[in-house]
């Protein structure tokens, strides 16, 4: 397998909002109840975590499902300001060994992308803050044309390089991670380092990686798999 672009997920892979999501949704929420009228209670921040890696309607759906879905967009402006603000104030944690691969996997001469589910703000915020936008090429988010999820990311980002499936990898630490590779034919390595569970992306030919100075191995190993093509 000749691997030529490596696809990441942000949040739960790259980066966590861990520490900094059950106060940005408490903080929106106020917010929004204040002005609509509504009354709205915070989730408690498990429910939060298990819905990252969704696209932010679904997860207004599933942590709201009695809220007028016209009201998606507004409440979810409202919890992206309030995280953006805390990561550009450095609340955020990128995960271990992340810098460091990311800037190998670059110096090697790998395309880097960013597949995430993040409103584009959202993930500029975060690479940018973090140092690591150099290393990345142009961002396609699901704030473009046509795009629905992960999986539509990856296939424009095959259009966009004329790269084949099997060149390239999607890494990530959720079940959306890895039906957005299936749907753009591609391999998938799964962090179990992440908000996800073990079960959600473990199968019988996953690839899974605890912490990212592992990952380099992983990627020679698969290059050097005869099979994978």
């Amino acid at each position: 397998m000749k691997i030529k672009l490596l696809a990441f997920d942000v949040d739960g892979t790259l980066f966590t909002s861990e520490a900094i999501l059950h106060r940005a949704y408490t903080e929106a929420i106020s917010d929004y109840n204040s002005s609509s009228g509504s009354k709205l209670k915070t989730p408690e921040l498990n429910e939060i975590l298990s819905q990252i890696g969704n696209p932010g309607r679904k997860i207004f759906r599933n942590l709201f499902p009695d809220m007028d879905s016209r009201d998606y967009a507004q409440l979810g402006c409202l919890v992206r300001e309030r995280l953006i603000f805390d990561i550009n104030e450095g609340n955020g944690t990128l995960y271990s060994n992340v810098y460091e691969t990311i800037e190998h996997f670059h110096k090697v001469g790998f395309s880097l992308r960013i597949a995430s589910n993040g409103g584009k703000d959202y993930v500029e915020a975060v690479v940018k803050y973090y140092g690591i936008e150099k290393f990345f090429g142009p961002l396609v988010s699901l704030d473009g044309e046509g795009i629905k999820d992960k999986g539509d990311i990856l296939n424009t980002y095959k259009s966009v390089t004329g790269i084949r499936s099997y060149e390239m990898v999607m890494i990530g630490d959720r079940k959306s991670d890895l039906l957005a590779a299936r749907k753009a034919g591609c391999p998938f390595i799964g962090f179990t380092g992440g908000h996800g569970s073990y079960d959600e992306i473990k199968e019988i030919d996953s690839i899974l990686f605890d912490d990212f100075s592992k990952l380099p191995d992983i990627i020679k190993v698969l290059q050097q798999d005869p099979t994978n093509n």
